[in-house]
Protein backbone atom coordinates (compact mmCIF):
# COMPACT_ATOMS: atom_id res chain seq x y z
CA UNK A 1 0.00 0.00 0.00
CA UNK A 2 2.96 2.19 0.60
CA UNK A 3 4.24 2.36 -3.08
CA UNK A 4 0.52 2.86 -4.37
CA UNK A 5 0.44 6.60 -2.32
CA UNK A 6 4.03 7.00 -2.68
CA UNK A 7 3.72 6.27 -6.82
CA UNK A 8 0.08 8.84 -6.74
CA UNK A 9 1.68 11.57 -4.47
CA UNK A 10 4.82 11.10 -6.69
CA UNK A 11 2.35 12.03 -10.00
CA UNK A 12 0.48 14.69 -8.37
CA UNK A 13 4.00 16.39 -7.48
CA UNK A 14 4.94 16.40 -10.75
CA UNK A 15 2.02 17.43 -12.53
CA UNK A 16 1.69 19.85 -10.72
CA UNK A 17 5.24 20.96 -10.86
CA UNK A 18 5.04 21.20 -14.32
CA UNK A 19 2.39 23.40 -14.79
CA UNK A 20 2.97 25.80 -12.67
CA UNK A 21 6.88 26.38 -13.41
CA UNK A 22 6.01 26.08 -17.45
CA UNK A 23 5.28 29.31 -18.00
CA UNK A 24 4.86 32.04 -20.78
CA UNK A 25 3.92 31.14 -24.48
CA UNK A 26 4.52 27.39 -23.34
CA UNK A 27 1.90 27.23 -21.00
CA UNK A 28 -0.98 28.65 -23.44
CA UNK A 29 -0.43 26.23 -26.14
CA UNK A 30 -2.89 23.57 -27.31
CA UNK A 31 0.41 21.26 -27.26
CA UNK A 32 0.76 21.29 -23.45
CA UNK A 33 -2.44 22.31 -22.14
CA UNK A 34 -3.76 18.64 -24.14
CA UNK A 35 -0.49 17.23 -22.72
CA UNK A 36 -1.28 18.36 -18.53
CA UNK A 37 -5.27 17.95 -18.88
CA UNK A 38 -4.75 14.31 -19.81
CA UNK A 39 -3.86 13.78 -16.08
CA UNK A 40 -6.70 15.55 -14.53
CA UNK A 41 -8.85 12.61 -15.35
CA UNK A 42 -8.92 10.22 -12.52
CA UNK A 43 -9.39 7.40 -14.67
CA UNK A 44 -5.78 7.87 -16.49
CA UNK A 45 -4.28 8.61 -13.46
CA UNK A 46 -4.94 5.55 -11.77
CA UNK A 47 -4.24 3.51 -15.24
CA UNK A 48 -0.51 5.46 -14.80
CA UNK A 49 -0.38 4.31 -11.24
CA UNK A 50 -1.40 0.46 -12.00
CA UNK A 51 0.96 0.25 -14.90
CA UNK A 52 4.21 1.66 -13.47
CA UNK A 53 3.05 -0.64 -10.73
CA UNK A 54 3.29 -3.85 -12.81
CA UNK A 55 6.70 -2.65 -14.56
CA UNK A 56 8.42 -2.38 -10.94
CA UNK A 57 6.66 -5.88 -9.35
CA UNK A 58 7.64 -7.97 -12.67
CA UNK A 59 11.53 -6.55 -13.22
CA UNK A 60 12.51 -3.97 -9.89
CA UNK A 61 15.17 -1.34 -9.78
CA UNK A 62 17.83 -0.99 -10.43
CA UNK A 63 18.11 -1.75 -14.47
CA UNK A 64 17.86 0.13 -17.62
CA UNK A 65 14.45 1.50 -19.08
CA UNK A 66 13.88 2.48 -22.46
CA UNK A 67 10.75 5.14 -21.82
CA UNK A 68 10.16 4.72 -26.15
CA UNK A 69 7.88 7.63 -27.11
CA UNK A 70 7.84 9.28 -23.85
CA UNK A 71 5.75 12.50 -24.76
CA UNK A 72 6.48 14.73 -21.99
CA UNK A 73 8.26 12.42 -20.00
CA UNK A 74 6.18 11.90 -16.78
CA UNK A 75 6.63 8.58 -16.81
CA UNK A 76 10.05 8.36 -17.42
CA UNK A 77 10.32 10.74 -14.57
CA UNK A 78 8.71 8.45 -12.28
CA UNK A 79 10.69 5.76 -13.04
CA UNK A 80 14.01 6.99 -12.29
CA UNK A 81 12.29 8.36 -8.82
CA UNK A 82 11.64 4.66 -8.30
CA UNK A 83 15.70 4.25 -8.96
CA UNK A 84 15.84 3.06 -13.04
CA UNK A 85 17.96 4.34 -14.96
CA UNK A 86 15.84 6.17 -17.95
CA UNK A 87 15.89 6.92 -21.48
CA UNK A 88 13.31 9.19 -22.39
CA UNK A 89 13.22 8.60 -26.19
CA UNK A 90 10.96 10.85 -28.87
CA UNK A 91 11.10 10.95 -32.45
CA UNK A 92 12.37 14.20 -34.30
CA UNK A 93 9.40 14.57 -35.89
CA UNK A 94 5.75 13.24 -34.07
CA UNK A 95 3.34 11.06 -35.72
CA UNK A 96 1.23 11.46 -33.75
CA UNK A 97 0.23 15.35 -34.75
CA UNK A 98 -1.62 14.22 -37.33
CA UNK A 99 -4.24 12.50 -35.24
CA UNK A 100 -4.27 15.21 -32.57
CA UNK A 101 -4.02 18.20 -34.12
CA UNK A 102 -5.92 17.38 -37.98
CA UNK A 103 -5.25 20.81 -40.37
CA UNK A 104 -2.93 22.60 -37.99
CA UNK A 105 0.27 20.34 -37.58
CA UNK A 106 3.01 22.58 -38.56
CA UNK A 107 1.87 24.89 -35.95
CA UNK A 108 1.47 22.59 -33.14
CA UNK A 109 5.11 20.96 -34.72
CA UNK A 110 6.75 23.99 -33.37
CA UNK A 111 4.83 24.23 -30.02
CA UNK A 112 5.56 20.43 -29.71
CA UNK A 113 9.26 20.91 -29.61
CA UNK A 114 9.35 23.64 -27.51
CA UNK A 115 7.38 22.43 -24.74
CA UNK A 116 9.09 19.04 -25.06
CA UNK A 117 13.22 20.95 -24.59
CA UNK A 118 11.30 22.99 -21.51
CA UNK A 119 10.04 20.11 -20.05
CA UNK A 120 12.75 17.75 -20.24
CA UNK A 121 14.88 20.43 -18.74
CA UNK A 122 13.45 20.69 -16.15
CA UNK A 123 12.57 16.81 -15.08
CA UNK A 124 15.89 16.05 -15.93
CA UNK A 125 16.92 18.80 -13.84
CA UNK A 126 15.80 17.69 -10.66
CA UNK A 127 16.92 13.65 -11.49
CA UNK A 128 19.91 12.43 -12.27
CA UNK A 129 18.96 9.05 -13.75
CA UNK A 130 16.99 10.20 -16.27
CA UNK A 131 17.82 11.46 -19.64
CA UNK A 132 15.69 12.52 -22.86
CA UNK A 133 16.90 12.13 -26.58
CA UNK A 134 15.49 12.29 -30.32
CA UNK A 135 16.10 9.77 -32.48
CA UNK A 136 15.54 9.77 -36.67
CA UNK A 137 12.37 7.52 -35.84
CA UNK A 138 13.42 4.48 -37.51
CA UNK A 139 16.95 3.70 -35.61
CA UNK A 140 17.33 3.44 -32.01
CA UNK A 141 20.57 5.04 -31.09
CA UNK A 142 21.87 2.62 -28.54
CA UNK A 143 23.66 -0.94 -29.03
CA UNK A 144 22.23 -4.51 -29.04
CA UNK A 145 20.87 -5.35 -25.61
CA UNK A 146 21.29 -2.23 -24.00
CA UNK A 147 17.96 -1.98 -21.78
CA UNK A 148 16.66 -4.55 -19.38
CA UNK A 149 12.94 -2.80 -19.75
CA UNK A 150 11.42 -1.62 -23.00
CA UNK A 151 8.16 1.18 -21.75
CA UNK A 152 5.52 1.47 -25.20
CA UNK A 153 3.23 3.49 -23.36
CA UNK A 154 0.25 4.58 -25.90
CA UNK A 155 3.00 5.16 -28.76
CA UNK A 156 3.62 1.74 -31.40
CA UNK A 157 -0.23 2.76 -32.95
CA UNK A 158 0.78 6.37 -33.97
CA UNK A 159 3.73 4.91 -36.23
CA UNK A 160 3.12 4.04 -39.83
CA UNK A 161 2.84 0.34 -40.18
CA UNK A 162 5.87 0.38 -42.66
CA UNK A 163 7.73 2.19 -40.25
CA UNK A 164 6.45 -0.14 -37.25
CA UNK A 165 8.15 -3.42 -39.25
CA UNK A 166 11.24 -1.20 -38.39
CA UNK A 167 10.57 -0.30 -35.04
CA UNK A 168 9.94 -3.50 -33.40
CA UNK A 169 13.01 -5.33 -35.17
CA UNK A 170 14.37 -1.98 -33.15
CA UNK A 171 13.25 -2.60 -29.97
CA UNK A 172 14.05 -6.76 -29.69
CA UNK A 173 17.57 -5.37 -30.75
CA UNK A 174 18.06 -3.17 -28.45
CA UNK A 175 16.33 -5.24 -25.52
CA UNK A 176 18.40 -7.38 -23.48
CA UNK A 177 18.20 -11.35 -23.63
CA UNK A 178 14.81 -12.13 -21.23
CA UNK A 179 14.83 -8.30 -20.83
CA UNK A 180 10.87 -7.14 -20.62
CA UNK A 181 8.62 -5.27 -23.19
CA UNK A 182 5.26 -3.80 -21.59
CA UNK A 183 3.46 -2.59 -24.36
CA UNK A 184 0.46 -0.27 -22.83
CA UNK A 185 -2.89 1.27 -23.59
CA UNK A 186 -2.74 -0.37 -27.13
CA UNK A 187 -6.23 0.07 -28.59
CA UNK A 188 -8.36 -2.67 -29.75
CA UNK A 189 -10.21 -3.15 -33.02
CA UNK A 190 -12.78 -4.53 -31.09
CA UNK A 191 -13.22 -1.17 -28.81
CA UNK A 192 -16.58 0.20 -29.20
CA UNK A 193 -15.21 3.76 -27.84
CA UNK A 194 -13.20 3.28 -30.86
CA UNK A 195 -16.15 2.74 -32.79
CA UNK A 196 -18.30 5.37 -31.56
CA UNK A 197 -15.14 7.83 -32.14
CA UNK A 198 -15.42 6.69 -35.51
CA UNK A 199 -18.76 7.40 -36.23
CA UNK A 200 -18.40 10.93 -34.57
CA UNK A 201 -15.00 11.91 -36.36
CA UNK A 202 -13.61 12.64 -32.79
CA UNK A 203 -9.90 11.43 -32.10
CA UNK A 204 -10.43 7.98 -33.59
CA UNK A 205 -7.23 6.36 -34.26
CA UNK A 206 -6.48 5.61 -38.06
CA UNK A 207 -4.44 2.03 -37.29
CA UNK A 208 -6.10 -0.23 -35.34
CA UNK A 209 -5.87 -3.84 -35.10
CA UNK A 210 -7.70 -6.87 -33.28
CA UNK A 211 -6.54 -7.96 -30.02
CA UNK A 212 -4.84 -11.22 -31.72
CA UNK A 213 -3.38 -9.72 -34.39
CA UNK A 214 -1.61 -7.25 -31.91
CA UNK A 215 -0.34 -10.36 -30.06
CA UNK A 216 0.63 -11.96 -33.37
CA UNK A 217 2.59 -8.57 -34.35
CA UNK A 218 4.43 -8.89 -31.87
CA UNK A 219 5.26 -12.47 -31.45
CA UNK A 220 6.37 -12.60 -35.31
CA UNK A 221 9.26 -9.82 -34.01
CA UNK A 222 10.62 -12.74 -31.84
CA UNK A 223 8.49 -11.26 -28.54
CA UNK A 224 7.48 -13.89 -26.02
CA UNK A 225 3.62 -12.99 -24.35
CA UNK A 226 4.17 -13.40 -20.60
CA UNK A 227 0.47 -11.90 -19.72
CA UNK A 228 -2.27 -9.17 -21.21
CA UNK A 229 -4.85 -7.40 -19.93
CA UNK A 230 -7.84 -5.53 -20.83
CA UNK A 231 -8.66 -1.71 -19.46
CA UNK A 232 -10.93 0.89 -20.30
CA UNK A 233 -14.29 -0.61 -20.82
CA UNK A 234 -16.17 2.37 -19.37
CA UNK A 235 -16.05 5.72 -21.34
CA UNK A 236 -13.93 8.59 -19.99
CA UNK A 237 -16.09 11.52 -20.74
CA UNK A 238 -17.29 13.74 -19.94
CA UNK A 239 -14.92 14.11 -17.17
CA UNK A 240 -16.03 16.16 -14.17
CA UNK A 241 -18.64 13.44 -14.71
CA UNK A 242 -16.60 10.54 -14.75
CA UNK A 243 -14.35 12.09 -11.86
CA UNK A 244 -17.05 12.66 -9.53
CA UNK A 245 -18.24 9.00 -9.51
CA UNK A 246 -14.59 7.77 -9.89
CA UNK A 247 -14.54 4.99 -7.26
CA UNK A 248 -17.66 4.08 -8.34
CA UNK A 249 -17.19 3.26 -11.78
CA UNK A 250 -13.99 1.96 -11.59
CA UNK A 251 -15.15 -0.74 -9.35
CA UNK A 252 -17.84 -1.23 -12.22
CA UNK A 253 -15.19 -1.88 -14.50
CA UNK A 254 -12.98 -3.98 -12.59
CA UNK A 255 -16.27 -6.23 -12.05
CA UNK A 256 -17.34 -6.33 -15.67
CA UNK A 257 -13.72 -7.13 -16.84
CA UNK A 258 -14.09 -10.07 -15.62
CA UNK A 259 -17.32 -11.20 -17.72
CA UNK A 260 -17.96 -11.71 -21.52
CA UNK A 261 -18.45 -8.00 -22.11
CA UNK A 262 -14.48 -7.23 -21.62
CA UNK A 263 -14.70 -7.99 -25.06
CA UNK A 264 -15.43 -4.49 -26.17
CA UNK A 265 -12.57 -2.57 -23.65
CA UNK A 266 -10.76 0.10 -25.20
CA UNK A 267 -7.18 -1.23 -24.80
CA UNK A 268 -5.26 -4.15 -24.76
CA UNK A 269 -1.78 -4.40 -22.42
CA UNK A 270 0.96 -6.71 -22.91
CA UNK A 271 4.22 -7.86 -21.02
CA UNK A 272 6.02 -9.49 -23.40
CA UNK A 273 10.19 -11.23 -22.82
CA UNK A 274 12.80 -11.41 -24.96
CA UNK A 275 13.79 -14.87 -25.63
CA UNK A 276 16.50 -16.25 -28.14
Amino acid sequence: MRLKLTMKSSLCEVVNFLSQDVAGEIAETVYFRRGIDSYRSRIHTANVIRDLEIIIRESPPPGKVLDFGCGFGIQSFMLAEEGYKVVGLETIEDKSLSHFFKGEIKRHKMDRDRTLEQIWQRLSGRCEQLEFKVYDGLHIPYPDTHFDIILAYAVLEHIPQDDLNIILKELYRVLDIKGYLFVFQFPRAESYAEFIAHRLGVEAHDFLLPEKGIIRLLEGYGFKIYKTYRSDLLLKRPRKLVNALFPVLRYLENVLLCTPLSYFAHHINIIARRVD
